[in-house]
């Protein structure tokens, strides 16, 4: 098989197509794993500030539940009444103690 110089030339030109195109995407792959390395670190930051932003929701949730729970209907009901038997007890200790200092 004799190889004339127009196949050589063909040859050579199919090589030259084929090593460009390699060239051409290796450039573009190495671009879009760039990119991609910047989404995801875009990624990861949202994730973090999603996480935070959670945080601070659930601590306000939770302190929000306990002020609640310390103002409940039930809870203040019961605080009144507790403050009402102490006012009484000492006004059954004042008038007690009236007794025994009018006696001596």
């Amino acid at each position: 098989m004799e190889l004339d110089f127009r196949f050589l030339l063909t040859l050579g030109t199919a090589l030259v197509s084929v090593v460009g195109a390699a060239a051409i995407v290796k450039q573009k792959v190495l671009t879009l794993t760039s990119h991609l390395e910047d989404i995801e670190q875009r990624i990861r930051n949202q994730a973090h500030s999603i996480d935070k932003l959670n945080t601070a929701a659930e601590m306000q949730r939770h302190r929000t539940d306990i002020l609640a729970s310390m103002s409940s209907p039930d809870k203040l009901k019961q605080e009144h009444y507790e403050v009402a038997t102490l006012i009484a007890k000492v006004q059954e200790h004042e008038k007690e103690l009236n007794k025994l200092t009018s006696k001596s």
